[in-house]
């Protein structure tokens, strides 16, 4: 494994639990968001006025290449980043993408009153209803998907730590394949997260021989629930 990169829709907590996870792991951390604005010189809300969604977008690929040229540091990526197919394969080459979710209504309660996100509009309940589900199957494609609802966030890092594999093999040997190391799938059912999580155990020519279970990584989610302040 080299880097860890973050993926979720905003509020899921990725610039809070990712500064944690690189405090536990001695890693150094690189926020997307303020790596572009630090490079711009200007706020991202600036620069979408100026420059529209698509000029963001080619400043955000060229901050996570750059981010993805170092050794062992964790990232947190901006919640559209994934979505382009290019990103995702940068992502994907020889590092962990962990997605970190939550249900729709614990991201409002975050995210109400949020300032320079441009993408929040008209209001954020409509954000999100428009947003997320475009958007949900990409994150649930990710080697790891964790629920941060109801959880903190060192207990969410931790819970991350926990499951990083040791070493590159497991993502190496399945992405030889066009496999991801976790196969993981979630759905929104009930108003509660489910997921099934597979890993590969061995492999024979181009398939994978065996898939052995693991258990569930997304409880029920209450609705109150809080993870602190989220970026």
């Amino acid at each position: 494994m080299n880097n860890v990169v973050l993926v979720g829709f905003m509020g899921s907590g990725k610039s809070t639990v990712g500064r944690v996870l690189a405090e536990r792991t001695n890693r150094s951390f690189v926020d997307l968001d303020d790596d572009i604005a630090a490079d711009a010189g200007r706020s991202v809300a600036e620069i979408f006025a100026d420059e529209g969604e698509a000029g963001f977008r080619q400043r955000e690929a060229q901050s996570l290449r750059r981010a993805l040229d170092k050794q062992d540091i964790i990232v947190a990526a901006g919640g559209g980043a994934p979505l382009a197919d290019e990103n995702w394969r940068r992502m994907r080459e020889g590092n962990c993408v962990v997605s970190l979710m939550a249900q729709p209504v614990e991201l409002a309660r975050r995210l109400n009153g949020s300032k320079g996100r441009p993408l929040l509009q008209p209001d954020v309940p409509s954000a999100i209803a428009t947003l997320l589900p475009n958007r949900l199957s990409r994150y649930a494609a990710a080697d790891l998907v964790i629920a941060t609802d109801g959880r903190k966030p060192d207990e969410v890092a931790h819970d991350i730590e926990s499951r990083l594999p040791r070493s590159g093999a497991d993502i190496e040997v399945l992405g030889k394949f066009g496999l991801t190391a976790t196969y993981a799938r979630s759905r929104m059912h009930s108003n509660r997260w489910t997921s099934r999580r597979y890993r590969c155990r061995s492999h024979q020519g181009n398939r994978p021989k065996s898939w052995t279970r693991l258990p569930r990584s997304m409880p029920n989610s209450p609705e109150s629930a809080s993870i602190g302040k989220v970026a």
